[in-house]
């Protein structure tokens, strides 16, 4: 996410960073003198959504400029009794409200439906509006 400065004039994180379940912003710390020297850290507290639901490891996560959210998909979820299964679900962090949406999309893993199947340890990326 570029860094700039909000229309409320405070400045806009260089990028936000999630670890595992918690969000991190990462500001520059401009000296007196105007010169970068210091990233500041901070962890985003969500206001909604159901923040259990997106605890996950190796996942993928974009940044979606249009609606100036974060796309989460996939990765892997710890499951009853200390197992782990691999996901395919999809989550939006909407940065401005701070909350947490599941994307719902058919599940139809039919080869004409283009649809992922659950993974782990992979990339994402988006191409268009998309």
């Amino acid at each position: 996410m570029p860094c700039n400065t909000s229309e409320e004039g405070r400045p806009q994180p260089l990028i936000c960073v999630l670890f595992l379940d918690t969000l991190h912003e990462v500001y520059d710390a401009v000296g007196p003198n105007g010169n970068i020297h210091d990233e500041r850290w901070s962890e985003v507290r969500p206001r909604g959504g159901k923040e259990l639901d997106v605890r996950v490891v190796a996942h993928s996560t974009v940044y979606h400029a249009r609606t100036n959210s974060l796309l989460v998909y996939g990765g892997i979820v710890a499951g009853l009794a200390r197992f782990s299964k691999l996901s395919d679900r999809m989550f939006s962090f909407q940065l401005d409200s701070r909350h947490w949406s599941e994307i719902h999309y058919p599940r139809s893993h039919l080869q004409d439906m283009h649809v992922p199947r659950e993974r782990a340890f992979h990339t994402s990326t988006i191409i268009g509006l998309y």
